[in-house]
């Protein structure tokens, strides 16, 4: 039978819908091309019996599951009966890692053992280092431990060979005594710069000084960006050893485990800017982790792509499993909206943090609805990302008053970092200086601001807000972070120190019929430098407007990018 135009056209239109149906119940699914859908199981959450041990299994698999990362390795202990380590007191006389992977095998879910690599110790030392003290990571001040007093963390340096040795001896253990199908490695890392600059043990010095000639306690970034940068790298490397050590212990029993990592999206080092001394992009290029794992977690919808997508353009190399969190869920569908999230930005599974959060109702709403179809973990890296543009440059000029704004210069090409394009907001900002400050100018029309915060220092950034990232040096990778919300709070913050650091800056903000405007002013002496007319400063401005996020600079996903960053000269 032949159909006239008319009716060829009605029945492609039919088609199209059918299969756009079929590719929204497959994406929901999550039956297109495989998902990994993981838990990370922590210690506390681990029944104390066999029997409660196999009905958490159980409810996993039923809810459409497939994969468990169970906490073996935590302050310090190991859960099973270790030739290693030591195991937890708590469970004593049995194993609850065998009795779990027999679980899992039964219901055709895949086991990773996760471990908290180098971090051993909470309040106390902990067993590993009361009984080898030269293990620990130590401080540019000395201490061992950091964090608030009284609940401090302590950790193992990847420096040390017997470290290395042990970690690795560990992960053999796993390897040759249980069916298992990879190996998670958490804290594989340095702790956070803001709570203090770390990897200074006698050891670490020493080798530094061997192979480089310099003192790595007179590197510290008041000095000299570069020479800093080299320590950075040097410490970076020596975590990217222990994991080639690790990964090579692993394989060298089964060839076919698979490695991976939980990687925090902020923490590469980038010159100056240590980050968490965690260079996961090179493990991916290297080969060294199957999978990352990075903690994209947020309240809010678009700070979880922005965070997958930045990861995912990073490392293309290998699959993201998006670790996804689970408490203090701003909505009740929160937890389905990350996951949806999740496969829209292509990531190839995810995790969710923890199994501490994942109760019954939460379990029974995942496996209702993305989890509502079986699947099998990916190991597909997704189609790879579209290249962001190249970081732009600005020539501010000088002006007499920050009220003359014919002679600002008018930053355009803003556009959002989660991918949808020029943003589609009536806004302008605008640049100039006099000499001892820059003024940057904004006016936003797009409805009534959410402004809440009021102190010093608070969340700013969870309101309607402009962002200001800024650096007396381009390439040093460090920057200074300024916001400010529609009630003229304002928030500080040094890269390395946090919001700690507190600048000598203003800001206005007005209401407007339809928006608001505002004023902040930067006199160059509180960021450490003054205008020469040559050297180029490191700058972005971020908007941030209900949960979206626009950038001056190209940047995929985060604001928290220093290799991203525009540069502006001073005229």
């Amino acid at each position: 039978m032949l159909l006239s135009s008319s009716g060829r056209g009605l029945m492609m239109k039919k088609f199209a819908k059918v299969m756009a149906l079929v590719l929204v119940l497959g994406l929901w699914a999550g039956v297109c091309f495989g998902e990994g859908r993981a838990v990370w199981l922590n210690v506390g959450s681990l029944p104390a019996e066999p029997a409660g041990v196999e009905a958490l299994v159980r409810s996993l698999a039923e809810a459409n599951l497939n994969m468990i990362f169970p906490q073996v390795f935590y302050h310090g202990q190991t859960i099973y009966p270790s030739r290693v380590g030591k195991q937890n007191p708590k469970f004593n006389g049995w194993d609850p890692l065998q009795v779990l992977i027999e679980a899992a095998k039964s219901h055709g879910m895949e086991v990773h053992p996760w471990l908290d690599t180098l971090y051993v110790g909470y309040k106390t030392p902990g067993p590993i280092l009361e009984e080898h003290p030269h293990w620990a990571a130590q401080g540019v001040d000395g201490e061992k431990g950091h964090g608030p007093l009284g609940a401090e963390r302590y950790w193992l340096t990847p420096v040390e060979m017997e470290v290395r040795s042990f970690l690795g001896a560990l992960v053999e253990e796993l390897a040759t005594s249980y069916d298992i199908d990879g190996i998670h490695l958490d804290y594989i890392r340095y702790p956070e710069p803001q709570n203090g600059d770390f990897g200074y043990e006698p050891v670490a010095q020493r080798k530094f000084q061997e192979e480089t000639g310099l003192d790595c306690l007179e590197l510290y970034p008041e000095g000299d960006y570069e020479v800093y940068a080299r320590w950075n790298k040097w410490r970076a490397r020596q975590v990217t050893e222990l994991l080639r050590q690790i990964r090579t212990k692993a394989c060298s029993v089964d060839s076919g485990l698979l490695i991976s990592a939980a990687v925090s999206p902020t923490g590469m080092p980038f010159k100056s800017y240590p980050g968490l001394l965690q260079p996961w992009a090179d493990w991916a290029s290297e080969g060294l982790v199957d999978f990352l794992v990075p903690m994209t977690y947020s309240s809010r919808l678009d700070e979880v792509r922005g965070m997958i997508r930045w990861v995912r353009s990073q490392a293309p190399q290998v699959p993201v499993y998006a670790g996804l969190q689970l408490w203090k869920l701003p909505t009740p569908d929160y937890a389905m909206l990350q996951v949806e999230a999740a496969r829209r930005e292509g990531a190839s599974g995810v995790a969710l943090f923890a199994m501490a959060y994942l109760n019954p109702a939460l379990l029974d709403a995942l496996s209702e609805g993305p989890f509502v179809q079986p699947t099998s973990p990916s190991l597909e890296a997704g189609e790879a990302l579209a290249l962001v543009g190249e970081p732009p440059f600005v020539m501010v000029p000088r002006v007499s008053a920050p009220t003359d704004k014919d002679r600002y210069v008018w930053l355009d090409g803003f556009s959002f970092i989660t991918g949808e394009g020029p943003v589609d907001w009536p806004m302008e900002c605008g640049l100039a200086h006099d000499g001892e400050r820059l003024y940057v100018a904004f006016r936003l029309e797009y409805g009534p601001p959410l402004a809440t915060v009021a102190q010093r220092d608070g969340p700013v950034f969870y309101d309607d807000a402009v962002e200001i990232f800024i650096h007396p040096q381009k390439d040093a990778g460090l920057y200074y972070h300024l916001a400010v919300n529609a009630l003229g709070t304002r928030y500080d913050a040094h890269i390395l120190d946090g919001p700690g650091w507190d600048g000598n800056w203003q800001a206005e903000a007005r209401p407007l019929p339809e928006g608001w405007e505002g004023l902040v002013t930067i006199p160059f002496l509180s960021l450490g430098g003054l205008p020469d007319g040559e050297t180029q400063w490191a700058f972005n401005v971020g908007v941030g407007r209900a949960g979206r996020f626009a950038s001056w600079a190209p940047i995929p996903g985060i604001f928290h990018a220093p290799g991203f960053l525009g540069a502006l000269v001073l005229e």
